[in-house]
C-alpha cells in the first residue's frame, strides 16, 4: 500500500544567480495516513518550505509530490485549491481569526466557500468546537478569549470541514508551556481518536512527546527520520 504523501527528488529554489536560495535540496519523504508527523530543524532548514508544498500551498521547483496516489505538481491554481478544501486543513502560529466575528462565526467560515446552508454550517461549526472543548465560548469574540482559546477556536476551524490532514506549522509558537501542552493533547486526540493525520512544524522538543514521527531538515535535506517512543504506552 502507497504511503498518504511520498516527495521524491523535491528542490525548491528562491532567487537566481547570487541571490538563490536553495530551501529545499533534494527530499525524499514517506508520510504513512493516520500518522502524527513533526517536521523539525534550525530556521532556514527547509521544514516550513516542506510544509507550504505539502500544503499545495507552494510548488516545487523540481520533483514529484503525490498525495493519495495523485501527482500534486503541475496542477493549476484551481485545482491546488481544490485540494486544499476538500482534504486539508491548517493551523498556524497565528491564530488569524476574525477580529469582529464570534468564535462560532470564525468557524463557520470554510463552509460558506463550500456552500453549505446557514442551518448545516451552524451545526458542523458547534460540533466542532465542542471537539475542541469550547462550545460553551461559541458567542465570544476572539478578543474575549484567551490565546489558548484562540488556538482551538482555530483548530476547530481547520477540522470543521472534516479534512483527512491537518497541517500545523508551529502551533503553540504564541503560547505559554501550560498552554502549549493543552493544545498538543488536543491535537494529540484529534489524531488518535479521530483519525486525522497530522503534520506539525515546531521547534520545541518538549512537545514532541505527543507526536509518534520525528523528520530531521538540515540545510534543505532531510538529516534523519525517527519514531517517537512512548514508553507510558508500551508498558501497558
Amino acid at each position: 500500500m502507497s504511503p498518504l504523501i511520498q516527495v521524491r527528488g523535491v528542490h525548491r529554489v528562491y532567487g537566481m544567480g547570487e541571490a538563490e536560495v536553495r530551501a529545499l535540496d533534494g527530499v525524499d519523504l514517506d508520510l504513512e495516513k493516520g500518522g502524527f508527523t513533526t517536521l523539525m530543524g534550525p530556521s532556514g532548514s527547509g521544514k516550513s518550505t516542506m510544509l507550504n508544498i505539502i500544503g499545495c500551498l507552494d510548488e516545487p521547483t523540481e520533483g514529484s509530490y503525490m498525495l493519495e496516489g495523485v501527482e500534486m505538481v503541475g496542477l493549476g491554481r484551481k485545482e491546488r485549491a481544490l485540494v486544499r478544501r476538500e482534504k486539508l486543513g491548517f493551523v498556524f502560529q497565528g491564530f488569524n481569526l476574525l477580529a469582529r466575528s464570534t468564535a462560532l462565526e470564525n468557524v463557520e467560515l470554510p463552509l460558506i466557500y463550500q456552500g453549505f446552508s446557514a442551518a448545516e454550517r451552524k451545526k458542523r461549526a458547534t460540533e466542532a468546537l465542542d471537539q475542541v472543548g469550547l462550545a460553551s465560548r461559541a458567542g465570544h469574540l476572539p478578543s474575549e478569549m484567551s490565546g489558548g482559546q484562540q488556538q482551538r477556536v482555530a483548530i476547530a476551524r481547520a477540522i470543521v470541514t472534516q479534512p483527512e490532514i491537518l497541517l500545523a506549522d508551529e502551533p503553540t509558537g504564541n503560547l505559554d508551556t501550560k498552554t502549549s501542552h493543552e493544545v498538543m493533547q488536543l491535537l494529540q486526540r484529534l489524531n488518535r481518536d479521530d483519525g486525522i493525520t497530522i503534520i506539525m512544524v515546531s521547534h520545541e522538543p518538549e512537545m514532541m512527546v505527543y507526536t509518534d514521527f520525528i523528520v530531521r531538515f538540515r540545510d534543505g535535506r532531510v538529516e534523519s527520520t525517527e519514531i517517537v517512543d512512548h514508553p507510558e504506552e508500551s508498558s501497558c
